[in-house]
């Protein structure tokens, strides 16, 4: 087999040996959507069981669509791979592969007809729970009886939960660490994957007093306050209009009438337009992705069912009718944009946001999860109003005052057919020149993570902070390269933070660093030298 990895594809594989070289935990890989997870795996694997005839490798996939999905893209790469599924959805039983395709829920209870696994391969893995609970845990657990030196090879677009923080934190934790991560601004500055261009609409979507439950909307509420025949109106107009010059579009939309209703107006204007949600049949849903995949449709609305392994390439417009509070989620609907489409000429893709998402979450190439508040209580006080006739205080969603019973005014609905651009990458966002008084450097300490060289920057009564990671591996190490070259050209770049510390005095210094805004902090950019 030949197969040619990219640069960053290529650190993944060794990465993963790097890895297991020195460590029996887990290894995590986070690639980013469209970044090529398949070939990395592809490569890894079938190295390995060229190495070692009777390895035995079991990949898990949480729908079967996607299985379907990863399998015929392996045979595609590996024609001779000896890769069997096992599948009830796929009607396929065949446990004798050497790499065997499986859906959890097929497979959660076989350990014991498996047999000897080496190898688990795990896709997206921000799907097992922590703790000792669910389906993936129960399968480990079965598995490690049997084989007590089974590794465990992870990989995620979004290393966090929507609920728990990340993958790698808290007790229990299945990975401890991040082995390899390429960002996803590395990709698009390498033309791997298209960049987002992001439009916040002034038709909005107003969540003002949409209960929440576990850090989401409820779902009820989110389509009561979204599915306004207004706002459907005027935001299917703006698509129309500014998606003329596009090929293929994908909406959003927060439940099954939402979604009817806004594919009820792209065809009462003449647009080729199909609705797929939960309560799609598997043969409509089929046949629709497969129309839209070829041009066929021009647009697909859904809820909650293209959001994660659908590829569409041509996709070059998403429009976002659908809130959410869920840092992963966004971005997974963003990562429907980032695939190349070579034959559409595709450069980037445009992004219509009906929401405060894009404003909310700032840059995606940014996007972490908050951390996670202590204790189980609220940690702020109820949003309350005041009824302004008996001035009674009130739940924020209350429409009528339970002591007088004044009835609150419908908030009028705001439409406005202009558009404000909203950076979706840090590199979207201007920055400025600031000059620099004087440089110093520390060590910088962070649980579960290699040790960094702290860099503050003094500019006039300002400090701009940058963490450079000379023990890290892969990209890290290449940028921590990078900056020391230029402030120390010709001497060794250092393995570890206590040599570069002790060098520090031989270091130049910028006479002005380039920052940038990125939500409440700064972010250095860039340096100058005189």
């Amino acid at each position: 087999m030949t197969l040619t990895l990219r640069p960053y594809q290529q650190e993944a594989v060794q990465a993963i040996y790097d890895h297991f070289g020195k460590s029996d935990d887990n290894c995590l890989l986070v690639v980013p959507t469209a970044g090529g997870k398949t070939p990395i795996l592809t490569s890894f694997l079938s190295a390995a069981i060229a190495e070692w005839p009777e390895t035995r490798v079991l990949c898990l996939v949480h729908v079967k669509e996607l299985l379907a999905q990863a399998h015929k893209t392996l045979l595609r790469m590996w024609p001779e791979a000896p890769a069997t599924i096992f599948s009830a959805g796929l009607k396929s039983r065949n446990l004798n592969g050497s790499i065997v395709f499986a859906t959890i829920q097929s497979i959660y209870k076989k350990a014991y007809q498996l047999q000897r696994i080496d190898l688990i391969i795990v896709d997206e893995v921000d799907l097992i729970p922590h703790g000792d609970e669910g389906m993936y845990r129960k399968l480990l657990a079965d598995l490690l009886q049997i084989n007590p030196y089974l590794k465990v090879v992870g990989l995620t677009a979004t290393p966090w939960r929507m609920n728990d923080g990340l993958i790698t934190e808290g007790e229990g934790a299945l990975f401890k660490h991040i082995a390899y991560e390429v960002p996803i601004q590395t990709l698009i500055n390498d033309g791997y994957i298209c960049p987002p261009i992001c439009k916040t609409m002034d038709t909005q979507i107003d969540t003002t007093g949409v209960a929440v439950r576990g850090s989401e909307y409820v779902a009820g509420a989110l389509e009561k306050a979204a599915d306004k025949a207004e706002i459907t109106k005027a935001a299917v107009a703006e698509i129309i209009d500014l998606g003329r010059d596009r090929h293929s579009w994908l909406v959003f939309a927060t439940g099954v009438e939402h979604a009817h209703h806004i594919r009820d107006e792209f065809k009462s204007r003449g647009i080729t337009c199909e609705a797929i949600t939960g309560k799609t049949s598997a043969g409509d849903r089929d046949h629709w992705i497969a129309d839209y995949q070829a041009k066929r449709i021009k647009c697909l609305v859904n809820v909650g069912v293209l959001t994660v392994g659908f590829d569409a390439p041509a996709t070059d417009l998403l429009a976002i009718l659908r809130p959410t509070k869920s840092s992963r989620l966004w971005l997974q609907i963003l990562g429907r944009g980032f695939r190349l489409s070579p034959e559409t000429g595709k450069t980037n893709f445009l992004t219509l946001d009906y929401t405060s998402n894009s404003r909310t979450f700032g840059p995606i190439d940014l996007l972490r999860p908050k951390p996670k508040q202590k204790g189980s209580g609220a940690t702020g006080e109820m949003p309350f109003k005041v009824c302004p006739e008996c001035e009674a205080e009130l739940l924020i969603s209350s429409k009528e005052c339970l002591a007088c019973g004044y009835v609150f005014p419908e908030a009028p609905t705001k439409i406005n057919h202009t558009a404000d651009t909203a950076p979706l990458l840090s590199s979207q966002i201007r920055p400025e020149f600031v000059e620099v008084t004087r440089a110093s450097y520390r060590r910088h300490e962070k649980l579960g993570k290699p040790a960094t060289l702290r860099v503050d920057y003094l500019c006039g009564l300002a400090t701009h902070s940058e963490w450079i990671s000379f023990e890290a591996t892969g990209y890290p190490r290449q940028k921590a390269c990078e900056w020391w070259n230029r402030r120390a050209p010709g001497l060794p770049v250092p393995m570890t933070v206590a040599d570069a510390i002790a060098q520090t005095q031989k270091l130049r210094v910028p006479h002005t660093i380039q920052v940038k805004q990125v939500g409440k902090f700064y972010e250095v950019v860039s340096a100058r030298f005189n």
